[in-house]
């Protein structure tokens, strides 16, 4: 059974394309709802419908119903998925886990009337994990420039950086990133920046030992030709293009923003520190210089 799984490092543009191609008639999730509820809705009939509808249910899940990361759901599967303090490898699935995954997509599948699950997760990548657990698993990487994705990091509830690295989620920085920390007086500017490249280079360091080639999508052009972009995705697991996709798309009323927004909300001295960070990773992904 076909699962296609995102991985991004979160404020990376992961959401916009998981929800996009939720609209998809082929495609079964989990939804904001379903994972509250649990073992109350073990096959998640109905989720694929409401997310379609953009049906809005304030008293039961408090927003709109739209497909989720669901933690708490993965978390009855295995407890480690949800935060650990460093990425997750093959040798970190275990029996239960495996069956687990896989009856998950399966249910959700058959409940949904889909052909093929989708799901996201943000953080580490967990490609090893992943292809042990599911191996005809196919992998979305969602990059997007790190100095927005750091800059946005530095504004959100959960962003755990201000705790330092020996207290954060990533676990401790690698010698050589440690060293910029300091070398940039430890700026929880940097940090943030330290903490996107982390991820990105544990992705890049894991990513050829998958068995099928993943595919990756940049924010930047999904947000100014989507439909080309989700093509390609949906392509990656013999989906065709679907009309429902294309009116999720028009629904969406994406909009592109400048490639310096993201030095809107920083001192200057610490737009300076998350670039000298950031060069090299940014450099291999094609992201140059802001003017």
């Amino acid at each position: 059974m076909p699962v296609l799984w995102i991985v991004g490092t979160g404020r990376c543009g992961s959401t916009l394309l998981h929800e996009l191609l939720a609209a998809h008639p082929e495609v079964a999730v989990i939804t904001n709802l379903d994972d509250r509820l649990g073992a109350l809705r073990r096959g998640g009939r109905g989720n694929a419908a409401l997310v379609r509808i953009g049906t809005t249910l304030p008293s039961v899940a408090g927003r709109r119903v739209a497909p989720s990361e669901a933690y708490r759901t993965l978390s009855a599967i295995d407890p480690g998925f949800a935060e650990p303090c460093r990425d997750l490898h093959d040798d970190d699935v275990h029996p239960p886990v495996a069956a687990g995954l896989r009856a998950l997509v399966e249910r959700r599948c058959a409940s949904q009337q889909a052909t093929t699950f989708v799901h996201k997760h943000t953080g580490w990548p967990r490609l090893g994990y992943l292809a042990e657990a599911l191996p005809d698993v196919r992998i979305v990487h969602v990059v997007r420039d790190g100095r927005a994705v750091a800059a946005s990091w530095l504004r959100q509830g959960w962003w755990d950086g201000w705790h330092g690295p020996d207290r954060w989620r990533w676990g401790p920085l690698p010698d050589d990133l440690a060293d910029l920390w300091h070398k940039e007086e430890q700026s929880f500017t940097a940090l943030a920046g330290l903490g996107w490249r982390l991820l990105i280079d544990t992705y890049d360091r894991t990513a050829p030992l998958l068995p099928t080639a993943p595919l990756e999508i940049r924010y930047e052009d999904l947000v100014v030709a989507p439909e080309r972009e989700l093509d390609r995705v949906l392509a990656l697991v013999g989906l065709p293009p679907s009309p429902a996709v294309a009116d999720a798309v028009r629904r969406a009323n994406i909009r592109s923003v400048g490639r310096d927004a993201w030095r809107a909300g920083l001192r200057p001295t610490e737009a300076e520190r998350l670039e000298r960070v950031l060069v090299p990773t940014l450099a291999a992904r094609g992201y140059g210089a802001s003017s």
